[in-house]
């Protein structure tokens, strides 16, 4: 249940929150903004010189993300790199659009996210990615989603772990460092009502906003490395996504084609239209070592990984003891 707000101040650390929002910027806090009497307020155009938000439809398979809160313009256009309904977070160190204080150490290969909560702030993070953290914080460990089955299905279908830790600064303010199992980098993607398809073992850490759960990849899926099933996030708020290699980012424009190794995709937004298919015929698939491709279509931002797990896998298998 949320909690009823009238002058956007969170009941729980106090901040002031932007009008209309649906959960509390900077400890996640859901709640909703009580009606004036009589009758419901009515949304506000969108600020001068911004155009409206083009209304669009998810692919199949694909749920809508919840609506903006009443009251919320749309966002402003796109800056270079983002598109509408999300923000590339691809800074060393700043302050993300939901009010998380970060930075990073050891990129790009070997990367640590160190998270300044202050208090009342929370951040859900995967199973053993925690590498140090405040004595002001605590830790509670708890099911992935709001019920078993659903726990289950993102476990079992999207490669994740059924149990996640929320660390939240109860204390006082705290750090909060955490590292991805692989080599690689870590970048940010905060949410702003977007939807984003993620490939499996790259989930991170996410914002209380952000809401997690597994997509049906279809046929597709059957052909790609990333499986049947794929993790999908909609909401508002910042999600951490973790690479094997450095993160490379590719903006499509519309109609613009581009053919990607899909053992190379970490994350794309949802509304991007692409299919898979074999590089050539069955002897370059065979013996070229490029498998599989998927072909997406713009508009729309991919973020790519220059590592490859089966690649890296294979590489390392002649230097590997044999069973007998």
């Amino acid at each position: 249940m949320g909690v009823a707000v009238l002058d956007m101040r969170c009941p729980r650390c106090g901040y002031e929150n932007p009008q209309n929002v649906q959960a509390c910027m900077n400890c996640g806090l859901p709640f909703y903004a009580a009606p004036p009497q009589g009758q419901y307020a009515q949304q506000q155009p969108p600020p001068q010189g911004y155009p409206p938000q083009a209304p669009r439809q998810p692919p199949a398979g694909v749920r809508q993300a919840p609506p903006a809160p009443p009251g919320v313009p749309p966002a402003p256009g796109p800056a270079p790199g983002n598109v509408r309904g999300f923000t590339l977070v691809l800074d060393e160190e700043g302050r993300t659009k939901d009010n998380y204080n970060f930075s990073k150490e050891g990129t790009p290969a070997f990367t640590a996210l160190k998270l300044q909560l202050s208090q009342g702030q929370s951040v859900t993070a995967e199973k053993g990615a925690m590498m140090t953290m405040s004595r002001t914080l605590t830790i509670e460990t708890k099911k992935r989603a709001s019920g078993i089955l659903k726990s289950l299905k993102v476990a079992a279908l999207g490669g994740e772990s059924f149990f996640v830790n929320t660390y939240t600064a109860q204390g006082g303010p705290g750090e909060l460092t955490l590292v991805a199992p692989g080599i690689g980098d870590i970048v940010g993607v905060t949410l702003e009502g977007g939807e984003l398809i993620i490939q499996k073992t790259s989930y991170l850490a996410s914002a209380p906003g952000v809401n997690i759960d597994t997509n049906w990849q279809g046929l597709k899926g059957l052909m790609a490395e990333g499986g049947l099933f794929m993790l999908y996030a909609n909401g508002y708020g910042t999600i951490w996504l973790a690479s094997f290699g450095a993160i490379v980012q590719r903006t499509l424009a519309p109609g613009e084609m581009l053919s990607v190794d899909n053992g190379h995709l970490v994350a794309w937004p949802a509304h991007m239209q692409y299919t898979i298919r074999r590089v050539g015929g069955i002897k370059s698939t065979l013996l070229s070592g490029e498998g599989l491709v998927a072909d997406f279509v713009g508009p729309g931002t991919l973020l790519l990984q220059t590592r490859h797990w089966p690649a890296f896998a294979s590489a390392l298998a002649p230097f590997l003891p044999q069973q007998r």
